[in-house]
């Protein structure tokens, strides 16, 4: 507690390409699923790519199994009219014995503007690192008495929990009275909310899932469901240590309020500077065109018959793993996500944005939900008993 936040390590493209291996975890040579490893997984996030449009990323993955010493490749393609932002890879499978998470930062033409390029940037990973030492986990709460199944199981829950960063224990952030850092924030909790606040000072929001906004946006908090990236710019003010931290959050029944959640301190200390915050940011850099061509109704929830979790898609049930749908490249497609649960969930569009529509069913007295038809989304949430309606552009060359 109280170290200076580390920075992660970069590596960056060169002549167009970038070429990494990744470190190895070792896994079970006779199932071949995730085994014990013969150390602990990483608790510090992998290094950040930094690449710009048109770049390749190739990763080698070594020893996926240590009878057969097998290596794997993969390869990225960067489209040339990529949105510069924070973006952030991860396996689909348990088994993958890439280290995780990992990001990647997409440079673009907003790195070069006034009241950006100077500023310090800190890139910040939220990941679960379970209760404080001392701390006692209640039971979990009863199941519903009546009414259908929730699709979730009923979680246990510590009195407070902590979130790591960059894989410390609330860091110290450092920066002088007057200067404006950008903060690139990625939350990989796999099932907190973090309602982001900075005790005491406002942040400007300048990009949401990797796509920049067009001019940056005041705000005194910003809502990161799992999966979530946000780019803010912070200015401190006078000398002092604030708090930043996740405001207690509920997301819905089982499970009840998620706590506040102490992240780290910004002490602001040193020589006062002034920077100045950008006026605009640039055009939007996504741009859907025609009418809509399709429209689609998902359904989410648990299957009646106590099976665990269903998804029903166009009136067909459907493997909740892959909602997988064929469409039209260039076309827009608007879909409805109906959440039939009693939590809130995250729906992710894997390589897509979109803007959201409509949104009903928001709990009364939430505050949390950023709803703007301007702003692009990979990942948004489904209200508990809600729905939330998205308008997707199709862009070629992704599946």
């Amino acid at each position: 507690m109280g170290e200076p936040l580390r920075d992660l390590p970069v590596v960056r493209s060169m002549g167009g390409v970038l070429e990494y291996t990744s470190t190895d975890i070792p896994l079970d040579s006779d199932s071949g699923n995730a085994g014990a490893p013969t150390s602990a997984l990483p608790s510090v996030p992998a290094e950040i790519f930094r690449v710009r449009g048109g770049d390749r990323i190739r990763l080698r993955t070594p020893a996926q199994h240590r009878s057969t010493g097998e290596t794997s490749w993969t390869t990225v393609d960067i489209p040339t009219d990529y949105p510069a932002g924070l973006h952030w890879h991860h396996p689909q499978v348990a088994s993958s014995p890439a280290r995780l998470p990992g990001l990647v930062i997409v440079e673009g033409d907003i790195d070069d503007l006034d009241g950006i390029t100077h500023a310090r940037e800190r890139t910040m990973v939220l990941a679960p690192a379970g209760s404080l030492p001392g701390q006692v986990t209640p039971p979990p709460p009863p199941p519903p008495a009546t009414g259908e199944p929730p699709m979730t199981p009923r979680p246990t829950l510590p009195a407070t929990l902590t979130t790591a960063v960059n894989g410390q224990i609330l860091p110290d952030i450092d920066i002088q009275p007057g200067e404006i850092q950008r903060w690139r924030i990625v939350n990989t909790e796999p099932e907190r909310a973090i309602w982001l606040h900075v005790e005491g000072h406002s942040m400007y929001q300048i990009g949401q899932d990797g796509v920049p906004f067009t001019q940056p946006r005041a705000t005194h908090a910003v809502m990161l469901h799992p999966g979530n990236r946000a780019e803010v710019l912070v200015r401190a003010t006078k000398p002092g240590r604030y708090r930043v931290y996740a405001e207690r959050y509920h997301q819905g029944d089982p499970g009840g309020v998620r706590p506040t959640a102490l992240l780290a301190t910004m002490a602001v200390a040193g020589r006062p500077i002034f920077n100045r915050l950008p006026r605009t940011l640039g055009a939007d850099p996504v741009e859907p065109t025609g009418s809509v061509a399709v429209r689609r109704t998902a359904h989410v929830g648990a299957d009646p018959r106590g099976a665990g979790p269903r998804a029903v898609v166009d009136g067909n049930v459907t493997d909740l793993d892959r909602l997988a749908r064929r469409g039209t490249t260039g076309t827009v497609e608007e879909w409805t996500l109906v959440n039939d649960d009693t939590v809130q969930h995250p729906v992710h569009a894997g390589g897509y944005w979109f803007h959201v529509m409509d949104v009903q069913g928001v709990p009364a007295g939430d505050p949390s939900w950023q709803a703007s038809p301007h702003v692009w989304w990979d990942t948004y949430r489904l209200p508990p008993k809600g729905q939330v309606t998205l308008r997707v552009y199709l862009r070629a060359g992704i599946s």
